[in-house]
């Protein structure tokens, strides 16, 4: 039986958990998964690194170089996992193209949080010194309270195929159900 490939897409403002949630439902589900940030910061560190121009620049290299590794893999027949703050405007486009060319099923996981927390835990994050300091994140609150305030970050896919995560309060997240969830979404056409 010819099956189409499936993709799981794990999207959100920053300082959600995608990255976590990304390493957990790839396990469980046997997925491969790539993550924009990743991707970046291979750029940073191979082509270098100055300011918030350039990493808006090396951003938009990264979403492209994160389409192909998925159009690469949708072409393999292999279905995958993706995680970034895509954005509705741009990026649904693509993924409806996508779905048209490979009759690939789109699934996502959408994280979100208290956009206080958000802020919090972004410039915490920074001045920890857990981000790659190409990233520029410590001129980018100003930039990152208005992109909150303004709602840029939404699902992408309808409510059916789509899965929200609040973690607002990481003290209640349940990894064992969020994998439950996670993979009854993935796998219910």
């Amino acid at each position: 039986m010819d099956v189409s490939p499936s993709l799981l897409i794990i999207s959100g403002p920053p300082c959600t958990g995608k990255t976590t949630l990304a390493a957990i439902v790839g396990r469980a589900l046997g997925l491969p998964m790539l993550s924009k940030d990743a991707i970046k910061e291979t750029l940073f560190d191979t082509v270098g690194w100055s300011d918030r121009a350039w990493s808006q620049k090396l951003g938009l290299a990264s979403v492209t170089l994160l389409f192909q590794w998925i159009e690469q893999q949708l072409t393999a027949g292999q279905s995958v996992g993706a995680e970034c703050n895509f954005h509705r405007d741009y990026d649904a486009p693509k993924f409806a193209a996508l779905t048209k060319h490979y009759g690939c099923d789109v699934r996502e996981i959408f994280c979100t949080a208290d956009p206080a927390v958000i802020v919090a835990r972004f410039m915490a994050r920074w001045h920890a010194g857990e981000r790659h300091p190409g990233h520029a994140e410590d001129v980018q609150e100003g930039e990152l309270r208005d992109r909150l305030a303004a709602g840029i970050w939404q699902p992408i896919c309808p409510p059916a195929h789509t899965l929200v995560v609040d973690t607002t309060d990481w003290a209640a997240f349940d990894p064992d159900h969020f994998t439950h969830d996670a993979r009854t979404l993935f796998t219910v056409p």
